[in-house]
């Protein structure tokens, strides 16, 4: 565990210094997308970063828990009146009580052992409760276009990029929903979000704000084929 915490200390520094625009439009996305979703008064978010998410769900609940295995990312995330910040591999997380909806975006790609994790969330969802995962996705049109170009052998090879984030691993729509189904959990809902046939670099250069929110838009055709996917679950 020591030497998980190191990793995301490292891997901290890239959030805060080189992470590209197009990234933090992209989890803009993902709330707007999974906002209908929310439930109840009390929410958990797993792995917040520097809390880009985060500032969004304290505006929805009472109160919101944040678990960041990184103390220079929980650092960064303002202390709003409704947020409890804890700085702990969720591993090692003792909770007070259960939560009504849990958000583990963009963090089963990190982890060693996802089965533990999993597991772990289905005890601490309220009966009624909402489980909302969301990862990066291999079937993302990019990612086919670069194993066809032959810059990747295929398309859930970890690219330079995922090694620079730490990612161990890149699901498809079907590998997620196995993982979830082996660990208990009913899925309710299906969401892409944004169809992404460029790489960030290209977007960034070539593409304006209309460009990428039409790109948004599309998602709702090619859902199967967003740069992210997102499961909403129940007990």
């Amino acid at each position: 565990m020591i030497k998980e915490k190191k990793n995301l200390e490292q891997i901290s520094k890239y959030y805060i210094k080189k992470q590209p625009s197009i990234d933090k439009k992209l989890l803009s996305f993902r709330f707007k997308t999974i906002k209908k979703y929310l439930k109840g008064k009390r929410c958990l978010e797993i792995g917040s970063a520097e809390g880009l998410m985060t500032k969004y769900l304290v505006k929805n609940f009472d109160e919101v828990t944040v678990i960041e295995g990184s103390q220079i990312l929980l650092d960064q995330i303002p202390n709003y009146r409704n947020l409890v910040k804890i700085n702990e591999l969720f591993e090692e997380y003792k909770p007070r009580y259960k939560y009504d909806t849990i958000i583990l975006d963009h963090v089963l790609e990190h982890v060693k052992e996802p089965n533990i994790i999993l597991k772990k969330i289905n005890t601490l969802l309220s009966l009624k409760g909402v489980f909302i995962v969301g990862v990066p996705n291999a079937d993302s049109i990019h990612r086919l276009v670069a194993v066809e170009m032959g810059i990747l052998k295929k398309k859930n090879e970890l690219n330079f990029r995922d090694k620079i984030l730490g990612h161990r691993r890149v699901y498809n729509p079907s590998t997620l929903k196995k993982v979830l189904n082996k660990n208990k959990f009913k899925i309710k809902n299906f969401e892409g979000i944004l169809f992404k046939p460029f790489s960030n670099n290209q977007i960034e250069k070539f593409l304006n704000k209309n460009a990428i929110n039409g790109f948004y838009k599309l998602s709702k055709k090619f859902p199967y084929n967003c740069a992210d996917i997102c499961y909403i679950c129940t007990k």
